[in-house]
């Protein structure tokens, strides 16, 4: 939760590439999407609702603020408003003593489009992309920053295995009966996560290294990434080697999210813990943010593997990857 302090500073340093300010006193901002979808086009922020655009922060009433959450949450997760859809929580906060709300937004590996249009960001504004060579331009500045969208020509659909998708379609009747997914066929799953996409600038079309490293066979996956595989150990009594371990994963990542998710759950004692009413698992809720993070945050391209290292007191990720911004990194405030 963001603190006084922050919000402050966030407030002094006013909107900007990756700042926004929204009043939302009268339910979701109309512009509220445009401004989501260009922080994933280009390199994330911060979006504060409750605060006018020149800084001055407004009271969101407290009998509202739920129902806004659950609007704008939902609306995240609908293609219609958010395509390729991209789930983001909204958090409370506070400021001298009234209520707002803010939603931390990350750059995303995809293009992003709000009712069928590309925003990007320049400086406090969203723009409407239309241009060809414009989106040309957004796509090649994902590839060159996520390596994951790069266009394999010669990965196929027989490349991929069948499995994964079933388990993907389990996983999400589990939370929602409804959607789409459910029903729909391989090819179109993958054209809705921009797993299959076109480089406007050459005009090629084709599966992303991002298909094959979730729903590639083994084989694919090896062929394309022979140094990639995370590491999970516990290191408890021998911390020069390892108690137990998980051996090394190179598998897809929906096999290995539940892999190691279960694996890390099964080395701690679940703890009582009850939130609004109801049980739910603490090792659930910490543990599938780390796995989650670990998977992916990380530079496939590197031959350095991933590591979750299991300590008596705490546990340790480590993992490749490449800076996003430049300069100096605070504990805080290094989002904004």
């Amino acid at each position: 939760m963001l603190t006084e302090q922050e919000i402050k500073q966030i407030i002094s340093k006013g909107e900007g590439p990756r700042i926004e300010f929204k009043q939302a006193q009268n339910g979701v901002p109309a512009t509220l999407y445009d401004s989501v979808c260009a922080f994933l086009n280009k390199e994330g922020g911060i979006i504060l609702l409750g605060v006018t655009d020149n800084g001055v922060v407004l009271r969101l009433d407290a009998a509202n603020i739920v129902q806004l959450k659950q609007n704008i949450v939902t609306a995240l997760n609908n293609p219609d408003v958010i395509n390729p859809p991209y789930p983001l929580p909204v958090r409370d906060a506070a400021y001298e003593g009234k209520n707002i709300l803010y939603i931390r937004v990350p750059v995303s590996s995809l293009v992003h489009k709000h009712a069928g249009i590309i925003y990007d960001r320049e400086n406090d504004s969203d723009i409407k992309v239309t241009d060809e060579r414009q989106i040309g331009e957004i796509y090649f500045r994902k590839r060159q920053s996520f390596t994951e969208t790069q266009i394999f020509p010669e990965l196929k659909m027989e490349h991929l295995n069948t499995d994964v998708f079933a388990k993907v379609r389990k996983l999400i009747a589990a939370i929602n009966t409804t959607h789409p997914w459910l029903t729909a066929t391989d090819e179109r799953i993958l054209r809705d996560v921009n797993f299959i996409r076109r480089d406007f600038s050459t005009g090629e079309e084709g599966l992303t290294l991002a298909a094959a490293l979730v729903f590639g066979k083994d084989e694919t996956i090896g062929n394309i990434l022979p140094a990639y595989k995370l590491d999970v150990m516990v290191r408890r009594e021998n911390t020069d080697r390892w108690d137990d371990r998980l051996p090394p994963l190179r598998t897809n990542l929906v096999d290995t999210y539940i892999n190691v998710l279960d694996f890390v759950k099964s080395k701690w004692p679940e703890k009582f813990y009850i939130e609004e009413t109801q049980r739910k698992d603490l090792r659930e809720l910490i543990f599938r943010e780390l796995v989650a993070n670990v998977i992916i945050h990380r530079e496939y391209n590197t031959a350095l593997a991933s590591e979750i290292i299991i300590y008596t007191d705490r546990v340790e990720a480590k993992n490749p990857n490449k800076p996003r911004f430049t300069g100096p990194l605070r504990a805080c405030l290094n989002f904004v």
